[in-house]
């Protein structure tokens, strides 16, 4: 396949593809093979490798000789794999895809014609699927929770046709942007190394005005296994902090700190009664935060002091949680679930009440 020779003939916008690896010999087969039988012309395939020790890149070389493969001698983690290989692309715009995710072969037309036909899209997420049943949703974007947290939205829903949907966040494991853009706003965070960094991205996309959507029928398929081990709660939780921290300016923080403070609270009793590991990862993800709180002052002086309307930032969250990820009891996550719409809802209608109407955002 010569891909500047289909790109030269093709009307159609270069999309750069780019998939992190690391230690992904038993994905990366599937992943790539279905990029190579998508039915969009012009593309490009880049594979970052981040320190595999498992021959996923020399899987890579000897059957993929036209992807694009970047060899790391260290892992740079999610964000600074994707910061660094967007640096090299090409395309006009950037597909981040995770390296065990399957694509549909008509997934990118109709998220690239969004994204042509609207200047006020800052980004487009693809409807994930699960690969075990695929017409399972796991995610049409992510909600995020006035207490920042996100979670996975409409998971476990049957998919059916749609418009498509304005949205808080966009999940890492399959979107577009504009490659200028992105690298306008500055990447990912790469400090995070994993989690959130996609949650962040989308919160400064919104404090540029513009919007977050996803395009059902926009096909991904990613595995639907829920793996919530301690040492996620490490980087979920420091990285929640860091970035809002960092993004909201101080009128924002007073609102959303009822939700946080709760949130906190039960964010301690859960790892107390998970494990002494658990609890470990909890005290070391605000041992982190401090440690990081002159980066805090010095990434505020960049974005915290923004001036966006309240009602423009609230309009990311939503009263709305569901974190059946963390924990599969069902009467857990039914409490969690109520906990968070009462201690947001007065927020939204307080503000509807007083402070107008916007559009929603889910």
């Amino acid at each position: 396949m010569n891909l500047e020779k289909d790109y030269m003939e093709s009307e159609k916008p270069l999309v750069s593809l780019i998939v992190v690896s690391y230690n992904e010999i038993n994905h990366i087969p599937n992943s790539l093979s279905a990029l190579m039988g998508q039915s969009y012309p012009a593309y490009e395939v880049i594979v970052y490798d981040n320190g595999s020790t498992d021959g996923t890149p020399e899987y890579v070389l000897a059957h993929y000789p036209q992807v694009k493969l970047i060899k790391s001698s260290e892992n740079l983690g999610f964000g600074g794999a994707n910061n660094a290989a967007a640096q090299i692309a090409h395309g006009k715009y950037l597909a981040f895809l995770n390296c065990d995710a399957s694509v549909s072969p008509n997934w990118l037309e109709p998220i690239v014609e969004l994204m042509e036909g609207d200047n006020n899209i800052g980004c487009v997420g693809a409807e994930l699927m699960c690969s075990e049943n695929p017409e399972i949703i796991l995610s049409r974007g992510t909600g995020i929770h006035l207490s920042g947290i996100s979670y996975a939205r409409d998971r476990g829903k049957r998919a059916c046709p749609g418009e498509p949907i304005d949205v808080g966040g966009i999940s890492g494991g399959a979107f577009l942007i504009n490659r200028e853009f992105f690298l306008k706003l500055g990447g990912f965070e790469s400090l995070f190394f994993l989690y959130y960094e996609d949650t962040d991205l989308a919160i400064r996309i919104h404090l540029c005005g513009k919007r977050c959507v996803v395009v059902p029928g926009a096909r991904v398929y990613h595995n639907c296994e829920s793996r919530f081990g301690v040492r996620k709660i490490f980087f979920l939780e420091r990285n929640r902090y860091l970035s809002l921290f960092t993004l909201m300016n101080p009128s924002m923080l007073l609102i959303m700190m009822p939700s946080m403070i709760i949130f906190e609270l039960i964010s301690w009793g859960y790892c107390l009664l998970r494990s002494r590991d658990a609890l470990d990862n909890k005290v070391k993800s605000w041992r982190s935060i401090y440690e990081h709180r002159y980066w805090i002052k010095s990434r505020r002086c960049k974005y915290g002091a923004q001036k966006v309307p309240i009602g423009d930032l609230l309009q990311v969250f939503t009263p709305q949680l569901c974190i059946d990820y963390v924990d599969p009891n069902k009467i857990l996550v039914l409490v969690a679930r109520l906990i968070g719409y009462l201690t947001a809802a007065p927020v939204f209608i307080l503000f509807r009440l007083f402070g107008g109407h916007r559009k929603k955002v889910v």
